[in-house]
C-alpha cells in the first residue's frame, strides 16, 4: 500500500543561492510496522555558482538532527522516520568553496500511523482492545470498530450477556439474535435482549407513522426497518371494521420493502390495511412478497373489503437467515401498508424436556431451550425454577448471573446440584469441605488431580481427577455434548470442561516440593488476541500473557509445568484477566523429586515474532510472549531461505524495536542463546544494537549483514546468573531497530 500527498512551498530566497521547493512527497511504505519514508523535490537553482543541496530534517521547528547531502540532486529521500511523528523539513545551497546558503522556510508534515483495515483505530492500538488489524469490522456486526468503539465508550470491555464476549468483540451483545449494527441502526439499545420483540416476543410497526399504543396496551413502534416508499402520516379518514382505527390511518405507499432483523424461526405475522385513498374497485392492485415468496397477489382493497374498511392478511412464516423480507409492489397505481405485528409463532414444544416450554425459555427465563440444564449445575432448569420461585430473577451472591443461571448461586464454591444432593441450602454460603487427603491417584507421585468446571474424571493413565472444588469466583463450564475434539491429548473430556472469569483455587495441600500442572485448551475462541490472561502460583507467576490459540491453536492441549514450595499448607493459585477471561480446564499436583539432570534441560523457548515451532533438535519454542514492547513482525510467507541453520522458519520472524523480555525463572545459572537474522536490510551498516542479559552486555555494536550477511542466522550465547527469579533481556538501537528471531533458555549442568 502506498499512500502519496503533494503540496507546494516556496523557500524564501538567499542573494546568492535561490532554492525553491517545489514539491513534497508523503511515502508510507507497505512494511507495517517498519519506519516511514519521505521524498523531497525542489526545483534546480538558475545560478551556476550553486553545486550542491542539502536536506535538513527535525522533529521541532527548527531543531534539525539529520542532515543529508542530496549532491547535485534535487531529490532526496528520507529514510526510518517514525509513524505518527511530525516532521520538519528545510534545504539549502552550497556552492564548490564548500559556502552555504541560508537554510529555506520549513515545511512540516505529520506521518500517519498505519491503519491497514481503515477501521479509524491504528493497527498499533487494536492489539489494546483486541480488534483485528487487517479487518474493519472485527465481529462482523455491521458496525466498523472504531465506531462501535465510540457507541460502547467506556462499556468497550464489559460483557452485556455474560457470554465470555466483551460488548466490542461481541456480534450481538445482548444475545437476542440481531447484530448489534442492526440494533444501532434501528435506534435502538444492543443490550436490550428482547429487541426487536418485546418480552412476549412481539414486535407491531406503524408504517408511516409514529408510535403508537392501542387499547390492549400493545405498542407500535414508529415506522423502522423499510427501504424506499413514501410516509403518509396519520389522516382523518374513518376506518370501519375495527376496534382501533389509529393504526389504519396512516400508511407507506409506492415501491418498497421492510427487512426486519428477527432471531430464525417461526412468526405469525399480520399485515394490516385499509384503503383511505382510492374509492373505486380497480384504482389500487398490488402484490405482497414474503420471504421471497409471492403469498398475496392482485390485491385490490376497495374490491376486497371496501374502501376505509380495515383488512388484515395473516400467515405464518418461517425465517432462516435473521431477516424477515417483505416486498410491496404495484400493478395499478400504488403499493401500500398501514401497520405489521410479529408474534413469535406459539407452540406447547418443550424440546430439551426440561419442564419449560421453548418460548418461556427464550423470552422469559433467558434459558437455553435446547439445553435441559442452562447452567450445568446439577438441576434441569424446570426444578430449579421450582426450587427458586419467585426469586428466580434474583442475583444473590452479586456475580451478575441470576440464580436460575447460576451454577453457584451463593458464591460458595459448591454447585447448586450438589447442595441440594447434600441436603444443604443453594440460597445461603457453606463453607465448601475440601479433603485434607485428596483421593489418592493410582500414580503414587501424584498428590492432587481436579477437573475444572465438570464433575470427577479417570485419565487414560489412571489418574483420577475430582470434580471441581477449592474455587472462588469464576463460571463453570461443563462438556457438552457437541464439544469440539481435543488435539494433542487422549484425554478429551479433561480439556472440554473449564472455570472461566477471574477466579482463584486454594487447595489445602502438605508443606513441600511440588510440580504444579495447569492444564489449558481455548475451547471458545479460534483466532488470537481473543483471550490473554495470566496466572500466579504461591504468589510467583505461572503464565504471563498466555493466548492459548497463539501457544498451541484453537482446541488444542497445552501445559504449563510449574515448579513451587509450599509452606503454609495451601496450594494458592490466581487468575487475572487482560482480555476477556482468564480460563482453566485442570490442575495435576506432583511431588517435585528435584532431579538434577546430567544434560542441559531447555526450560523456555520463545519464537519472536512468530508461532509455535519445533526445531531439528526437539526444542519447542513457545509463539512470542513475555515481550515488553517491540513490534512482532512473521515474514514466513515473504523470506525464502535462511543461510546456516536447519530451522529457517524460526528466524523468518522477529521483534524488532526497543524492546525487552521478562522470563520468571528459578533462581539459578542458565546458558541462553539469542537467534537473529537480518530479514529487512541488505547493506552493512543500516541496522545496529545491543544486547544486555541480566543488565550485562551480550552483544555490543551488533550489525547483523556485516557480521554474517542478510538473511543468515546468526546466534549470540551467554550465561547467565538469575537471583530475582526473573531474566531480563534488553535490546537497544544505536541505529534503526533492535531485533531478535528467537530465545532458547537452557540449565547449566554442573
Amino acid at each position: 500500500m502506498s499512500i502519496w500527498k503533494q503540496k507546494q512551498k516556496t523557500f524564501s530566497q538567499s542573494p546568492f543561492f535561490p532554492v525553491f521547493l517545489s514539491a513534497l512527497i508523503i511515502l508510507l511504505t507497505s512494511s507495517i510496522g517498519h519506519a516511514a519514508q519521505v521524498s523531497l523535490g525542489w526545483n534546480k537553482s538558475t545560478q551556476d555558482i550553486v553545486k550542491w543541496y542539502k536536506v535538513y530534517c527535525g522533529t521541532s521547528s527548527g531543531g534539525y538532527t539529520i542532515v543529508t547531502d542530496s549532491g547535485a540532486a534535487t531529490t532526496c529521500t528520507l529514510d526510518n522516520l517514525e509513524q505518527g511523528k511530525t516532521y520538519y523539513f528545510a534545504a539549502s545551497a552550497y556552492d564548490a568553496a564548500g559556502a552555504e546558503g541560508p537554510v529555506s522556510d520549513e515545511i512540516s508534515y505529520t506521518i500517519p500511523l498505519n491503519d491497514a483495515d481503515g477501521d479509524g483505530i491504528p493497527d498499533s492500538e487494536e492489539s489494546v482492545y483486541g480488534t483485528d488489524p487487517g479487518r474493519a469490522d472485527t465481529d462482523g456486526d455491521g458496525i466498523s470498530d472504531q465506531a462501535e468503539l465510540a457507541y460502547w465508550q467506556d462499556r468497550w470491555n464489559e460483557d452485556a450477556d455474560n457470554d465470555g464476549i466483551i460488548n466490542l468483540l461481541d456480534q450481538d451483545s445482548d444475545n437476542d439474535g440481531i447484530p448489534d449494527g442492526a440494533e444501532i441502526d434501528a435506534g435502538s439499545d444492543p443490550t436490550d435482549e428482547f429487541f426487536p420483540l418485546n418480552a412476549e416476543g412481539r414486535l407491531a410497526i406503524n408504517a408511516g407513522g409514529a408510535e403508537y399504543t392501542d387499547r390492549e396496551g400493545q405498542t407500535f413502534r414508529a415506522d423502522i426497518f423499510h427501504s424506499e416508499g413514501t410516509a403518509k402520516p396519520e389522516s382523518s379518514a374513518s376506518v370501519s371494521g375495527t376496534d382501533d382505527p389509529t393504526p389504519y390511518q396512516s400508511e407507506r405507499w409506492g415501491s418498497f420493502s421492510y427487512a426486519v432483523p428477527l432471531p430464525n424461526g417461526d412468526y405469525d405475522l399480520t399485515i394490516k390495511l385499509a384503503e383511505i385513498y382510492w374509492t373505486e374497485p380497480g384504482q389500487r392492485v398490488f402484490d405482497i412478497l414474503i420471504e421471497g415468496s409471492e403469498t398475496v397477489t392482485d390485491l385490490d382493497l376497495v374490491q376486497t373489503a371496501g374502501a376505509n374498511v380495515a383488512h388484515d392478511v395473516t400467515t405464518t412464516v418461517t425465517v432462516t437467515d435473521g431477516v424477515l423480507d417483505l416486498e410491496f409492489s404495484a400493478d395499478i397505481n400504488h403499493a401500500k401498508l398501514s401497520a405489521l405485528v410479529i408474534q413469535r409463532h406459539a407452540t406447547n414444544e418443550d424440546n430439551d424436556g426440561d419442564g419449560i416450554f421453548d418460548l418461556d425459555e427464550e423470552y422469559t427465563y433467558g434459558t437455553d431451550p435446547a439445553k435441559a440444564d442452562s447452567d450445568n449445575d446439577g438441576i434441569a432448569d424446570g426444578d430449579e425454577l421450582t426450587l427458586w420461585g419467585d426469586d428466580w430473577s434474583l442475583d444473590i451472591d452479586g456475580d451478575g448471573l441470576i440464580n436460575i443461571l447460576d451454577p453457584d448461586a451463593d458464591g460458595d464454591g459448591t454447585l447448586d446440584g450438589a447442595e441440594l444432593a447434600a441436603g444443604t441450602d443453594p440460597a445461603v454460603p457453606e463453607t465448601p469441605e475440601v479433603p485434607e487427603e485428596p483421593e489418592t491417584p493410582t500414580d503414587p507421585d501424584v498428590v492432587f488431580a481436579m477437573n475444572a468446571g465438570d464433575g470427577a474424571y479417570t485419565a487414560t493413565d489412571g489418574t483420577t481427577y475430582v470434580a471441581d472444588t477449592g474455587f472462588t469466583g469464576g463460571t463453570a463450564k461443563a462438556v457438552r455434548s457437541d464439544s469440539a475434539p481435543i488435539e494433542g491429548t487422549e484425554d478429551d473430556p479433561l480439556y472440554q470442561s473449564e472455570r472461566w472469569g477471574t477466579f482463584a483455587y486454594n487447595i489445602p495441600m502438605a508443606n513441600g516440593n511440588y510440580i504444579v500442572t495447569l492444564k489449558f485448551a481455548e475451547i471458545y475462541w479460534s483466532e488470537p488476541g481473543r483471550r490473554i490472561f495470566d496466572a500466579t502460583v504461591e504468589g510467583e507467576p505461572g503464565v504471563i500473557d498466555l493466548d492459548l490459540v497463539e501457544a498451541a491453536g484453537a482446541d488444542t492441549a497445552y501445559d504449563v509445568e510449574i515448579p513451587v514450595t509450599i509452606t503454609d499448607g495451601v496450594l494458592d493459585i490466581d487468575f487475572n484477566t487482560d482480555v476477556n477471561h482468564s480460563k482453566l480446564s485442570a490442575v495435576l499436583v506432583t511431588k517435585d523429586a528435584v532431579a538434577v539432570p546430567d544434560t542441559p534441560e531447555t526450560v523456555f523457548a520463545v519464537n519472536a515474532g512468530g508461532s509455535r515451532y519445533v526445531d531439528a533438535q526437539g526444542n519447542v519454542f513457545d509463539a512470542d510472549r513475555l515481550f515488553l514492547g517491540g513490534t512482532g513482525k512473521d515474514a514466513t510467507d515473504r523470506i525464502g531461505e535462511i543461510a546456516q541453520t536447519e530451522d529457517d522458519f524460526l528466524y523468518r520472524s522477529e521483534r524488532w524495536g526497543t524492546f525487552g523480555y521478562a522470563i520468571p525463572l528459578a533462581n539459578g545459572t542458565y546458558d541462553i542463546v539469542i537467534k537473529c537474522a537480518e530479514i529487512f536490510w541488505s547493506d552493512p551498516d543500516k541496522r545496529i544494537f545491543d544486547i544486555t542479559a541480566e543488565g550485562r552486555p551480550a552483544a555490543t555494536g551488533l550489525d547483523l549483514v556485516a557480521e554474517v550477511g542478510s538473511l543468515t542466522a546468526h546466534d549470540v550465547s551467554a550465561r547467565v546468573e538469575v537471583t530475582d527469579g526473573e531474566l531480563n533481556l534488553d535490546f537497544t538501537a544505536t541505529k534503526n531497530h533492535g531485533q531478535v528471531a528467537a530465545i532458547l533458555v537452557r540449565t547449566v549442568v554442573k
